[in-house]
């Protein structure tokens, strides 16, 4: 089972085509790291319960 959740670089950016949504495994915690399938960014889970995700930014 899994929720869905809005992935932060997708609405940010408006990429076409893009819905934007990433699949958090019900089993996931907080500090996990998943990638969103449609633009590749990662996001951090913060919270499971209500899901909260942070896009991770990359180091330059």
């Amino acid at each position: 089972m899994t929720r869905n959740v809005k992935c932060p670089d997708c609405q940010t950016n408006d990429l076409e085509n893009a819905t934007g949504n990433i699949n958090i495994p019900i089993d996931s915690e907080p500090g996990e790291i998943i990638e969103c399938p449609e633009c590749g960014a990662e996001v951090e889970i913060l919270s499971t319960n209500p899901v909260v995700v942070s896009l991770l930014e990359e180091e330059k």
